[in-house]
């Protein structure tokens, strides 16, 4: 998942402040994280080994409680209130000050929302395939990338979509006579054609829109998708009919928090993504002016110039830039501005004369992962549920709440049934099965079907993946309440799915080999190792024709097989596929839980034999490769030791001799 940078405030008095500054400011519950209570506080940052953290601390807790926690990681500063203690590590993790004056917290909450950038790194790690982006911190840069190309195809009325607008920008400005204004005129005024004037006006458009952005609130950003897409659509228009030099330099300053400018240095060489639709100036004293000289800035925060440099020449309208100078509410800027998305690479980071450079170069197409990058976005776009594509890679990022709340914010603005509909409800099933609830998955699953029946057909393979689903969760709530009933409503949901998948697919389906994976693992679980054998069998045998070698549902195949022949008694048979799958797994797919626990599997079979050297050379595969998994994964690591440490027992009984007399 995507590193986060997260602001805590620790203070037994926490809750009695916030509600004054949550007046002056509604976004601070959603962009700071608050605790009254120091153990909690703790346990919320160990929990988070990803994310970054600026913490402040204040009142009791603040002298025994810095020693013990000043040296994690993941804290890149800490702020004090009334210490009276000394850190030597001061420039990296610890910065004290003893104002009283809690406006200082004001001012550290300003500059948190108004000199931070939305922005994403695109980590170019070799060892990661372009199939596991979405599960590695890059999910959110493909997330940004995505984002306008699905709000564009995201049906909605712009009346509609401007009311929901309107209400909440006068709750967050509620009390603000100025602002009010502002949002009277934008609600009586607006036109999609002014939609650079609006951004670029310096009001609560411009703020709220970008703290969305910042804080990746997926209810506000929807909120904003007609306002997003009309300041898109008005951006592509001018590039279209602007023309540029072969070279083009463009300048931004502005104040930047100490832990963004730690981000930047730390990904020299890397791509970075603005999440957000960036002004730029091509008159450098300008930007400098608003960089400021580095003097007089509060302790947290650096003078910052980015200059960076476009080749107009391989430029693509995707990402378009344009001279809004005639169109923004600033005439005299020599104003360029950038889509949200536009990508870069990092040259350097700086510091001349107090001012922090940092340059950046704009790439499109010359970065092998890159162009990875785009033909995946190409793919994922062909499909036709592209508004879906959001939620799965929220899922992929382990973000479910954002999730569901993106697809129920999807289902709020659909008017009728259709494949998008169906493929919500579909993943809506899927998440709510991870947690157990098997009832609200049941019931998603069950939507899902009857969509698909509705609109395309009875014998749609659509609608045997809904049979297929449906049957998974009676399976799981036959093996948890061990309800006989439910157990023999699986199979019936199976047995209607691989019909379909007969008569809909083509010889050799992936899906077809699933469901039959599927039928056999029930029939496993019933201990019915016949029959089980018979159905994964025509598994395996589809999947080999259809899969290359060393593929993950190959070494599952091939796992599950044996254990089934190890169950029968046809043990030569059983370790014959398990060293089969074992040989057959690449490197990319070494350390995964499936190949630990087919490492497990095959030495229990050695064990049995009382091949113990080589069920000790199996669990200490497993044992090994269980430690490197995540928490969740190592839920079978307590019995991977056993087996380990009892097979030890039994090689020492082996080996020992019996002593005798002479």
């Amino acid at each position: 998942m995507e590193s986060k940078l997260i602001t805590i405030w620790l203070d037994l008095n926490i809750f009695h402040y916030a509600n004054e500054w949550t007046t002056r400011n509604r976004y601070l519950t959603k962009a700071w994280k608050l605790f009254d209570n120091a153990d909690k506080c703790i346990d919320y940052i160990t929990s988070r080994l990803e994310d970054k953290f600026y913490l402040i601390i204040s009142g009791v807790f603040v002298d025994y409680l810095i020693p013990l926690i000043y040296e994690l990681e993941q804290i890149k500063k800490i702020y004090a209130h009334g210490s009276s203690i000394h850190i030597q590590d001061v420039g990296k993790l610890y910065f004290s000050y003893n104002h009283n004056d809690l406006i200082t917290i004001d001012e550290l909450i300003n500059s948190s929302q108004n000199n931070s950038l939305s922005l994403s790194i695109f980590s170019n790690n070799q060892e990661k395939s372009i199939r596991n982006l979405t599960t590695s911190g890059n999910a959110l840069f493909i997330w940004y990338q995505l984002l306008i190309d699905v709000l564009i195809r995201i049906p909605s009325s712009t009346e509609s979509a401007k009311s929901d607008l309107i209400a909440i920008t006068r709750k967050c400005y509620e009390g603000n006579e100025s602002e009010q204004e502002k949002i009277n005129e934008f609600d009586t005024c607006y036109e999609s054609t002014k939609a650079v004037f609006w951004y670029t006006r310096n009001c609560f458009l411009f703020r709220l829109l970008n703290q969305a952005f910042r804080t990746e609130d997926i209810d506000n950003i929807f909120k904003f998708r007609f306002f997003i897409v009309d300041l898109y659509q008005q951006l592509l228009t001018l590039y279209t009919a602007q023309r540029f030099p072969s070279s083009l330099t463009v300048y931004r300053g502005q104040s930047l928090g100490l832990i963004e400018l730690e981000y930047l240095k730390e990904n020299i060489g890397q791509l970075i993504s603005m999440n957000t639709f960036l002004s730029t100036t091509t008159d450098k004293e300008v930007a400098s002016i608003f960089a400021g000289d580095g003097t007089n800035r509060p302790v947290y925060e650096r003078s910052v110039l980015f200059e960076m440099t476009i080749d107009t020449t391989r430029c693509h309208k995707s990402k378009p830039f344009a001279d809004v100078s005639k169109h923004s509410y600033m005439k005299d800027e020599n104003e360029i501005l950038l889509s949200m998305g536009t990508i870069f690479r990092i040259v350097s980071v700086d510091i001349e004369n107090n001012v922090w450079i940092v340059k950046l170069i704009f790439t499109e197409q010359e970065d092998k992962r890159l162009i990875e990058l785009i033909d995946y976005q190409k793919m994922i776009l062909r499909e036709k549920e592209t508004v879906v594509v959001l939620g799965r890679i929220l899922q992929d990022m382990g973000e479910m709440e954002k999730a569901k709340r993106y697809y129920n914010l999807i289902l709020e603005s659909s008017v009728e049934d259709s494949v998008e509909v169906s493929s919500i409800y579909n993943n809506l099933g899927a998440m709510a099965k991870d947690e157990s609830k098997y009832e609200e998955a049941l019931n998603a699953y069950e939507k899902s079907m009857n969509i698909n029946k509705k609109i395309l057909s009875e014998i749609h393979p659509h609608t045997a993946m809904s049979y297929n689903n449906i049957a998974g969760i009676y399976a799981h709530m036959g093996q948890t309440k061990k309800a006989i009933g439910d157990d023999e409503k699986a199979l019936i949901f199976y047995e209607k799915s691989l019909e379909i998948c007969n008569q809909s697919l083509p010889e050799n389906h992936s899906q077809t080999a699933t469901v039959l994976s599927k039928i056999g693992g029930l029939y496993y679980n019933r201990s019915n190792w016949s029959t089980a054998i018979k159905y994964l069998e025509k598994a395996l045998e589809i999947n080999k024709k259809i899969l290359p070698k060393g593929h993950p549902d190959l070494i599952i195949g091939y796992s599950n097989l044996a254990s089934s022949y190890s169950h029968l008694g046809k043990d030569d048979l059983a370790i014959d596929m398990f060293e089969n799958a074992l040989s057959s797994t690449p490197m990319s797919e070494s350390k995964s839980f499936h190949v630990a626990h087919t490492y497990n599997n095959c030495g229990a079979v050695y064990f049995n034999q009382g091949n113990y050297e080589k069920a000790l050379e199996k669990f200490t595969k497993a044992y090994e490769m269980a430690l490197q998994l995540s928490s969740f994964e190592r839920s079978y690591l307590s019995m991977y030791h056993h087996n380990l440490e009892e097979t030890k027992r039994k090689l020492q009984k082996v080996t020992i001799k019996p002593s005798s007399s002479e």
